[in-house]
C-alpha cells in the first residue's frame, strides 16, 4: 500500500510564513505598548482586559496564516480527516480575514472628514499619562484651533472628567492648551464631568441642540466609534475632523478601537464601559473614557 504524500504550495507557504510572522510582531508590538500603559494609565485592569482581547485576534491571525499552508496542501490519498482539517482551515482563513477587513474599515473611516459649517464642536478627550496629555489629545487640541480658525463662529466644547486628586480634568487641560495658544476663553465651553465617551455625548447632548449640525473633532481610529455613540446619544447631524495620530500607537489604538466595536455589537447587561487608551500618543472595551479615542 503506497503511503500519503503531501504537497505544499510554494506560494501558500511563502504567503503563510509571512503573514504568521507579522502576527507574531505585531502581538509582542501591542505587548509592549501596554507594558507602557499600565505605568501611565490609572485603570489597568481595564486594559488588561482589552489586551487580552487583542491578543487573541493575533492568535486568530496567526493561526490563519497556518491554516492557509494547509489550505494550499494537496494530499496524494483523500481522507475525511483531511477534508475535515481543511474545511477548519478554512473557516479560519475566513475568520481572520473578516476581522482583518473590519480592522481596516475602521480605520479607513476614520480619515473620511467633512468641512459643513456648524455652531458647536466637540473635542473628545483623551485619557491623560502620568497625569499630562500624550501626543494625541495634544493633536486633537491643535485640530480643533484649526476648525475654529476656518470657522470663527463656531464654539469649542472640551469633553473628558476623570478627574483626580492629582490631576485636573481631560476638558480642563484640553481648555488650558487652546488657551495658552490664543483661543478666547469664551469660545470654549467644558463637558467635564462623564468618564466615558458615550456620556459625554450624552451631557452635550442636554447642552445643545442635538439635531443641530455639530462637528466632531478626536483622532482618525477613534472616529467611527465616536459617531457611533454620538448618534446614540442623539445627535442627528454630524461633520467629522480628524486629527494626526501618533504613528507609533496607531496600531495599538486602532485594534482598541476594533475590540470595542466588536463589544459593542454583543452587549451585556451589567456591562460597564472601558476607558480609552492612552498612548504615547492613544479608548473601550468597550466605551471609551471620555479621553480616549
Amino acid at each position: 500500500m503506497s503511503e500519503s504524500k503531501a504537497i505544499i504550495s510554494k506560494p501558500c507557504l511563502i504567503i503563510g510564513i509571512v503573514l504568521a510572522a507579522l502576527s507574531l510582531l505585531f502581538g509582542i508590538y501591542l505587548t509592549a505598548v501596554m507594558v507602557y500603559r499600565t505605568r501611565s494609565i490609572v485603570q489597568t485592569d481595564t486594559y488588561m482586559k482589552i489586551f487580552r482581547y487583542e491578543i487573541l485576534i493575533c492568535a486568530i491571525w496567526l493561526l490563519g496564516a497556518l491554516s492557509l499552508i494547509v489550505l494550499g496542501t494537496r494530499f496524494s490519498a483523500h481522507s475525511a480527516g483531511r477534508i475535515i482539517l481543511k474545511v477548519i482551515a478554512g473557516i479560519i482563513v475566513l475568520l481572520g480575514l473578516a476581522l482583518l477587513g473590519f480592522t481596516c474599515f475602521v480605520g479607513i473611516r476614520g480619515f473620511v472628514s467633512g468641512s459643513a459649517e456648524t455652531k458647536n464642536a466637540l473635542v473628545l478627550g483623551m485619557a491623560l499619562e502620568n497625569g499630562k496629555p500624550n501626543q494625541d489629545l495634544l493633536n486633537r487640541v491643535k485640530r480643533a484651533e484649526e476648525y475654529l480658525s476656518d470657522h470663527p463662529d463656531s464654539m469649542l466644547i472640551c469633553t473628558g472628567g476623570n478627574k483626580t486628586e492629582t490631576s485636573p480634568s481631560e476638558a480642563e487641560v484640553m481648555k488650558d492648551l487652546l488657551m495658552q495658544d490664543g483661543v478666547a476663553e469664551d469660545k470654549i465651553i467644558l463637558e467635564d464631568q462623564a468618564p466615558m465617551t458615550l456620556a459625554n455625548f450624552r451631557n452635550t447632548a442636554k447642552m445643545i441642540d442635538p439635531n443641530a449640525p455639530v462637528t466632531v473633532i478626536t483622532n482618525s481610529y477613534h472616529m467611527h466609534r465616536s459617531l457611533y455613540f454620538a448618534k446614540k446619544a442623539g445627535f442627528t447631524n454630524l461633520n467629522a475632523a480628524p486629527a494626526k495620530s501618533d504613528p507609533v500607537f496607531y496600531g495599538a489604538n486602532l485594534m482598541w478601537e476594533v475590540v470595542s466595536l466588536i463589544d459593542q455589537m454583543f452587549p451585556k447587561s451589567g456591562k460597564q464601559s472601558a476607558p480609552p487608551p492612552a498612548s504615547s500618543g492613544a479608548d473601550s472595551m468597550p466605551a471609551d473614557s471620555s479621553a480616549a479615542q
